[in-house]
Order: C-alpha cells, then structure tokens, then sequence
C-alpha cells in the first residue's frame, strides 16, 4: 500500500478486452455524456490494445494527480496510461467502478502531443435529475498534471495492473 492511494480493486477481477484505439471519448455519447470541447478529446486517437487487467484505487491522502500516479508508475508513466478506447470500455462496463456522488475517478493518457506528452481524463458520475445510462451519467474533464492539490475523499485512480 502506498501513501496516496489504497487498492480498492483488490480480488476483483476487472479485464479491459482488446481495443483497436479508434474510439475516441469525445464521440462515445452513448458511454460518456458532457465532454467539454477539448481538442484533445476529439482528435487524440490511441494504438490497439490487447486485453488489459486494471486496478482500481481510492486516495486516502491529499496529492496532485502528478504525484498518485507516480506513486503508481515511478518515473515511467507510461506504465500506468490507458487509452481512450479502454477508459471508454472501462466505463461501460465497470460503471459500478467510476466514483460516485460526483467524486472523480482519474485515468492517465498518452498523448500525440509531444509539448504535452501526458494528460488526465477524469470521469464522475451524474445522478439526480440526468437519466441516461440507468440512472446516471458520467461527465467527463481533461486536466495537464498541474500543481492543484485534491482532497483525498471517494476520488478514484484507474491504472493497468502492474505485476
């Protein structure tokens, strides 16, 4: 266990299928509702992906996204990145897996960008009034690594399971 982030996903068995990386989260209405208009969204497409195990993590400390996930991936972040096409995946399928009650659940993306080589979907599920998906719906931000700390409180972390 580190001192950001706590396995939550332990036994779980969570197993992301092979992805061709089309899929792009800006155009997944059917999954993600409310992208902002990020052109990262609309135009990073990912590689394929063969099947992928992932973990879940909750923060029980407050850090920046820079430091959980490399608490995580060390200095090679791209250890810990998922694609979009898998976030898209993710989402559907483990929606139970996303954090509730408006928390964030971060995942780390490579980018085609080589000034800004990561970047972070974060994904929180709707409730209330906004019926789609079975009673919520998750919304979608883009966030740089940046120096803004987070309160560690239901605020989630997806990453490839590392052996």
């Amino acid at each position: 266990m580190g001192k950001i982030l706590k396995l939550i996903s332990g036994g779980a068995d969570l197993v992301i299928g092979p992805c061709d990386g089309s899929a792009v989260i800006a155009k997944s209405w059917g999954t993600i509702c409310h992208v902002p208009p990020d052109s990262r969204l609309w135009q990073d497409n990912g590689r394929a992906t063969g099947e992928t195990k992932v973990a879940v993590y909750e923060m029980v400390q407050y850090a920046t996204l820079d430091q959980m996930f490399r608490e995580l991936g060390g200095d090679d972040l791209a250890n810990v990145c998922l694609t979009q096409a898998q976030i898209i995946e993710f989402c559907k399928k483990y929606k139970e897996w996303v954090a509730k009650d408006g928390y964030q659940t971060f995942f780390l993306v490579a980018s085609n960008d080589p000034s800004l080589p990561f970047f972070i979907v974060c994904t929180h599920m709707y409730h209330g009034t906004r019926r789609y998906m079975g009673g919520g719906s998750i919304g979608v931000h883009v966030f740089d690594f940046g120096h803004y700390v987070w309160r560690a409180y239901l605020r989630r972390v997806v990453v490839p399971l590392i052996p």
